[in-house]
Parts: structure tokens; sequence; C-alpha cells
């Protein structure tokens, strides 16, 4: 694995920790005892900046070339709906960027038709390499060129008409998990999916338009996009719709893909497969809210899952033997967590500020465990440079001068020289994210 990899791999790690502690449910204290401070190099420019060079990173890892091809294997599959996936020229009409030399490369290999191997076989000659603005870009273009009026049509009418309570239960997952995830939709899935059943003009362009902003809300912007998931499941409403979307999408997907036509490829259904098991292994809870017992990922059990499952065999190292959580604190492993106390992450104005609240509890909780951290940086071997230095950061120094030296090594990591002077904030925003707040 790259180093590059290894050290994304520990960050996002510590993200993915910081996120949890649910057990407790911190739902439960609302007081607010931490706000967004910035102060010295420690601007909101600074914050900024470490959330658009992970944006940079997580797009080397999950938004590439690679992600693009995978895509457009699946679609050779939908010839049943969608026939003219069948001839180079539907795909060079529709991204002549990504196939430009793809009736060359079929006429060179003697292939008639377009089919899963073919694409695979063009694309280990023709790699495409693209950043996240770009990735956003052609997945736009991979939507605008499968969601046709047959497509739709197909969808709908298999969902509304040949299982209406699936259809219905499918609708209300989808926009569920959009109104969990903090994702705003002009229409619903229902009022386009009952549109599209009974061939509705512009059903169609409804739908690529519902399936867009659910790309947007992460790509370009992932890092702000996870920022404002934690914004959203701070209310435990929007946590208990995030449970019950993500279930019953599940549930509900081999319907879904097999409207389409792709129900049958090996690739899809593996890959279907594999989302059902990690799902369906994800710890759960109960809790009671006014009265209503409502369902919920146990997100620190959640965590202790995820960390043990994929990123300790992605990064060489068990962090589960390394990190509890716990309110009590100890100089002697492992290191103890704080439970997060998700009113702070619910008082934030932004997803700046919510990078804020938690790097503010990584810090104090690193601090905490001082001599745990410390112990644990000599136990552990090979960690990256970067990494040591980023927790040897939030140990020596000022939380403001902390944060300054992450987003420095942050920057120099993603591929840029390294900063001397603070940057302005961005001005612009993701036009398709928009928290939904849930009164307590």
């Amino acid at each position: 694995m790259k180093t590059s990899n290894k050290i994304l791999s520990a960050f996002l790690a510590f993200a993915l920790v910081i996120s949890s502690a649910f057990a407790a449910f911190a739902f439960s204290n609302k007081e607010v005892t931490y706000t967004a401070k910035y102060e010295g190099n420690a601007t909101r420019g600074t914050y900024a900046g470490i959330l658009q060079d992970a944006n940079d990173m997580l797009a080397g890892v999950a938004f590439t070339g690679d992600t693009l091809a995978t895509l457009w294997g699946v679609v050779p599959g939908m010839t049943a709906v969608l026939p003219e996936a069948a001839d180079a020229a539907f795909y060079e009409a529709a991204d002549s960027a990504l196939f430009g030399g793809l009736s060359a490369y079929m006429e060179k290999t003697g292939a008639e038709t377009v089919t899963a191997d073919v694409l695979a076989g063009y694309f280990a000659e023709n790699p495409v390499t693209v950043n996240a603005a770009e990735f956003a870009e052609h997945a736009d273009i991979f939507i605008d060129s499968i969601v046709t009026a047959n497509v739709a049509n197909t969808i709908g009418a298999g969902l509304m008409i040949g299982m209406p309570d699936q259809g219905v239960s499918l609708c209300e997952d989808l926009d569920g998990l959009c109104q969990a995830l903090g994702i705003a939709q002009p229409v619903d899935s229902y009022t386009i999916i009952t549109g599209a059943a009974t061939g509705t003009a512009g059903a169609e362009v409804q739908l690529r338009t519902y399936l867009k902003n659910i790309v947007h809300a992460f790509v370009p912007n992932t890092a702000e996009g996870l920022m404002n998931i934690l914004r959203s499941i701070a209310y435990v409403e929007n946590s208990a719709a995030l449970y019950e979307s993500i279930t019953g999408l599940v549930d509900n997907i081999d319907t879904l893909v097999g409207l389409v036509g792709v129900g049958e490829d090996e690739n899809v259904q593996a890959t279907l497969d594999a989302v059902k098991e990690a799902v369906n292994s994800l710890p759960k809870e109960t809790v009671t809210v006014d009265g209503e017992e409502l369902t919920i990922f146990n997100y620190e059990q959640c965590i202790m899952y995820i960390l043990k499952t994929y990123v300790t065999p992605a990064i060489g190292m068990d962090l589960t033997t390394l990190i509890q959580f716990s309110d009590k604190t100890s100089p002697l492993l492992p290191v103890y967590l704080d439970y997060f106390n998700w009113a702070n992450m619910a008082a934030t104005e932004d997803e700046v500020d919510a990078l804020n609240v938690v790097l503010h509890y990584l810090y104090v909780n690193l601090n905490e465990n001082k001599s745990a951290v410390r112990l644990a940086l000599g136990f552990v071997k090979d960690i990256p440079e970067q990494v040591t230095t980023i927790i040897n950061a939030m140990l020596n120094n000022s939380e403001a001068d902390a944060v300054w030296i992450i987003y420095q090594e942050l920057h120099v990591l993603a591929g840029y020289e390294r900063p001397t002077v603070p940057p302005q904030e961005p001005t612009t925003e993701p036009a398709t994210c928009l928290l939904y707040v849930v009164a307590l």
C-alpha cells in the first residue's frame, strides 16, 4: 500500500472514531459545552483548507478513473432497457473524453458489440485520470446517459405497477436517506417514480436531478459532505431515519437492479452482497425519545467493527487494541476517548464549524491521554511520518498552533507547497447540501 494511502486510512480512522460514541447516547446531555473558536493561524480559512486538502486526498482514493470504468462496465448489461448500450457510438456520443477511441479499439480486437469485457479491455489500454471536479462532471454524464425515458419508465412501472408496496417503501427509504444526510431534493422520489410509471413527460429529467444531487453532496466536496452528515445525525430523529433508510434500501436493492437488467451480473451481485453483509453486520440499538422507541446504529460499536474489519487490514495495525471509549483516563494503553457531546455538533453553523468541533474533541482527548498516546506511538510500527507529526503537534502545542501544523502537513501531503500564511476561506458552498434541522 502506498504511504499516502496508509496516511489517509489512518486519518480516516481517527475521523471515524471521533464521530462515534453514540452508545452512551450523548443526546441525553443537551448542554452545549464547546462552540467553534478561531484563534491565531487557526482561522476559518485554515479549517476550510484542511477540508479542501481532505477532498483532494479522498478523490485520489475513491473518485478515480477506475471508479468511472467500473460504473460504465455495468452499462452493457442494461441492453434490455437501453438497447443502444451495445453500440460503441452510444458511448462515444455520451462521453467522448472517455470513449473517443472505443470504435478503433473494437475494430482492432474484432469486437462487434460492446460488452463488459470489451470495456474492461478498453480501459486497461486507455486508463482514465481525473480529479474530484472532473469525476463529478463525468458522473453527471453517466447519469444523463443511462437514465433515459425508457429506463425511467421501466423502473417506475416495475415498482409502482408491478410491486407497489416495494415501490412505495423504496421511495420512502430514498427520501429518508436524503433527509437524514442533509441532501435537499426539489421533488420527492415518489412523485418522480409514479410520474415515470405513467409516462409523464420530463420524469427522467427529474430522476437525473435527484441522483445528481446525491452525487454532488459528496463530490467534489467530500469532506464537507461528511461534516454535514455529522451535523445532521447530531439530531436523534435524523439518526433514526438514517438507520431505517439504509436498512430498507439494502432490503430492496436487488429489486431495483433487477429492473434495469443487471441483477444477473456477477460483479454487481458480488458488490451488492458485500454491501448487504456490511450493513447487516453493523451493531444497532434502541433508544427512547419522548416516549417513542427509535432504532439507530450503535455508532460506537459500528466504528469499532469498521476499524477491526476494514481499517486494520488496510493499514496493518489493529486500532481496536489501542482505543476504547470511556470517561476514565490511564497512563497506559488503551487510549480512552470521552463520549462525544453531540449537542456541540448540533450547535455548529456549517461544515467548517463542524471540523472545528471534531478537532477540538481530538485535541482534548489526546492531551488527556498524553502518556498513553506516546506509548502507542512507540508501540505501533511503521506509522507514517506525517501521522506522527500531526499527533505530536496535538500533544506539544496549543490547540490553535496544532491545527495550523495539521493544515501544513495535510497541504504538503495533498501535493502542494508548505503554506506560510492561512488561506482565505472559500465563499462558495455546495448547492445541493442542506442540513435538515429537527428540533430536539
